[in-house]
């Protein structure tokens, strides 16, 4: 048997390690209200999508909520949450044929949504009113605590002064914040452009410029990160197929990356190191808490 002394250096070397790195997908995808470019409304097509790229976290543009054009009973961020068994929240951007259009939000059950804001983008040119969504997310075993915070959005699509105001907007946003964050949408923002520069400038493009799957200099639609916190383990690629093509007027993009798992080491040493120094029954807490669901189905952690 080992002796005591050598039984807790061991844990405490094991406290000591860097936590395992958690592996998030982020997707973002244009969807066109579902009518591909043959024609055809069809949210399994949409899902399939979806599910295809395994995401924890989708951006989603142009979603009908409602309104005659998709169906007046036909609630798509809510039909996509079901489909793809994840949690959703939807932005309101206008009014739109007896219904709503805007942006969209679906988040994988293993993800607490903390909580979230729809905010109504400046337009100084005039045109559609444009908006962001704020997501405050928990990862950790403490649900009340934003790990990072993912915005999603849709700029202005034909007036670059708008765009730019709306770039300013976002940057604000997390100007003075030390919290993680990532932003994804279709920024209507080609590379060359002034939005396009003001938003690099503050955040991290993550796009695999060397191979992204489309044309670079026509791409608008981004996946972009801001803080040290993140690690990069797969550049943002457009998913490119026959599948893609035909669902919607835009391809999705997808890019992973890795979060730090929080610090238990030295929880797993004390509650190891009690019984073998006193010999006590000991007792265990429960850490793991259920997270808020907006609209899909509501799970345990």
């Amino acid at each position: 048997m080992f002796p005591l002394r050598f039984v807790l250096a061991v844990l405490m070397l094991t406290a000591a390690q860097p936590a395992l790195a958690r592996t998030l997908r982020v997707l973002s995808y244009n969807i066109h209200h579902s009518e591909g470019r043959d024609g055809v409304y069809d949210l399994d097509r949409i899902a399939s999508v979806i599910l295809a790229a395994k995401p924890d976290l989708v951006a989603l543009q142009e979603l009908d909520q409602g309104n005659t054009r998709s169906g007046a009973n036909v609630f798509q961020l809510q039909e996509l949450a079901q489909r793809t068994d994840m949690q959703g929240y939807f932005g309101r951007t206008i009014n739109y044929m007896g219904g709503e259009y805007g942006n969209g939000v679906l988040v994988a059950p293993w993800l607490t949504i903390v909580g979230t804001t729809n905010r109504a983008l400046p337009s100084p040119g005039g045109g559609e009113a444009r908006a962001v969504i704020q997501m405050g997310l928990s990862f950790d075993a403490d649900p009340q605590t934003v790990e990072f915070n993912f915005f999603a959005t849709h700029l202005d699509a034909s007036n670059q002064s708008n765009r730019d105001a709306q770039a300013a907007y976002i940057n604000g946003l997390v100007a003075s914040s030390a919290t993680p964050a990532l932003l994804a949408g279709d920024m209507n923002s080609r590379p060359s452009t002034t939005s396009y520069a003001a938003l690099a400038g503050v955040w991290n493009d993550a796009t695999n410029i060397a191979n992204p799957g489309l044309a670079r200099t026509t791409q608008i639609d981004y996946i972009f990160y801001r803080s040290p916190a993140w690690r990069v383990q797969q550049l943002g690629r457009f998913e490119v197929n026959l599948t893609t093509y035909t669902a919607s007027d835009h391809y999705p993009i997808l890019a992973e990356f890795a979060i730090p798992e929080p610090a238990t080491g030295s929880m797993i040493a004390l509650a190891v190191a009690q019984p073998l120094l006193f010999r006590r029954r000991s007792c265990r807490r429960n850490l793991v808490g259920a997270p808020a669901t907006l609209c899909g189905r509501r799970r345990n952690r």
